[in-house]
Protein backbone atom coordinates (compact mmCIF):
# COMPACT_ATOMS: atom_id res chain seq x y z
CA UNK A 1 0.00 0.00 0.00
CA UNK A 2 2.38 2.23 1.17
CA UNK A 3 4.04 2.02 -2.71
CA UNK A 4 0.81 2.87 -4.27
CA UNK A 5 0.24 -1.02 -5.68
CA UNK A 6 -2.91 -1.64 -3.34
CA UNK A 7 -4.98 -0.05 -1.13
CA UNK A 8 -8.49 -0.03 0.80
CA UNK A 9 -11.81 0.93 -0.62
CA UNK A 10 -14.06 2.89 2.08
CA UNK A 11 -16.25 2.40 2.92
CA UNK A 12 -20.20 1.10 1.86
CA UNK A 13 -23.09 2.80 3.01
CA UNK A 14 -23.74 0.24 5.70
CA UNK A 15 -20.81 1.78 7.29
CA UNK A 16 -21.61 3.54 10.32
CA UNK A 17 -19.33 6.56 11.01
CA UNK A 18 -17.50 4.64 13.99
CA UNK A 19 -16.56 1.92 11.98
CA UNK A 20 -15.27 3.75 9.05
CA UNK A 21 -13.05 5.51 11.06
CA UNK A 22 -11.58 2.30 12.99
CA UNK A 23 -10.76 0.76 9.93
CA UNK A 24 -9.57 4.47 8.48
CA UNK A 25 -6.88 4.14 11.61
CA UNK A 26 -6.08 0.80 10.86
CA UNK A 27 -5.27 1.79 7.06
CA UNK A 28 -2.89 4.55 8.30
CA UNK A 29 -1.21 2.52 10.85
CA UNK A 30 -0.94 -0.28 8.12
CA UNK A 31 0.61 2.68 5.90
CA UNK A 32 3.30 4.00 8.11
CA UNK A 33 4.74 0.56 9.34
CA UNK A 34 2.85 0.22 13.20
CA UNK A 35 1.13 -2.43 12.05
CA UNK A 36 2.05 -5.58 10.26
CA UNK A 37 -0.56 -8.53 8.25
CA UNK A 38 2.12 -10.89 9.45
CA UNK A 39 3.57 -10.52 12.51
CA UNK A 40 5.01 -13.61 14.87
CA UNK A 41 4.25 -15.13 16.76
CA UNK A 42 2.84 -17.42 13.98
CA UNK A 43 2.37 -21.08 14.09
CA UNK A 44 1.04 -23.38 11.64
CA UNK A 45 -2.05 -26.31 12.33
CA UNK A 46 0.57 -28.57 13.71
CA UNK A 47 2.48 -26.50 16.29
CA UNK A 48 5.64 -25.26 14.00
CA UNK A 49 6.32 -21.49 14.77
CA UNK A 50 6.77 -19.93 11.72
CA UNK A 51 7.24 -16.64 12.86
CA UNK A 52 8.80 -15.71 16.13
CA UNK A 53 7.29 -12.96 18.66
CA UNK A 54 8.12 -9.38 16.79
CA UNK A 55 9.12 -11.02 13.46
CA UNK A 56 7.60 -9.39 10.24
CA UNK A 57 7.08 -12.06 7.80
CA UNK A 58 6.37 -10.63 3.93
CA UNK A 59 3.49 -11.45 1.57
CA UNK A 60 6.04 -13.54 -0.74
CA UNK A 61 7.02 -16.06 2.08
CA UNK A 62 3.60 -16.62 3.72
CA UNK A 63 2.61 -17.38 0.20
CA UNK A 64 5.35 -20.29 0.35
CA UNK A 65 4.22 -22.06 3.44
CA UNK A 66 1.84 -24.78 3.43
CA UNK A 67 -0.76 -25.64 5.39
CA UNK A 68 -2.98 -23.28 7.65
CA UNK A 69 -1.86 -20.68 9.73
CA UNK A 70 -3.76 -20.76 13.14
CA UNK A 71 -2.02 -18.57 15.83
Amino acid sequence: MKEGGTDIACCGPNVDEEEEAKIMAAREKLMNGELQVYAGPLKDQNGTVRAAEGEVVSDGACGRWTGLLTE
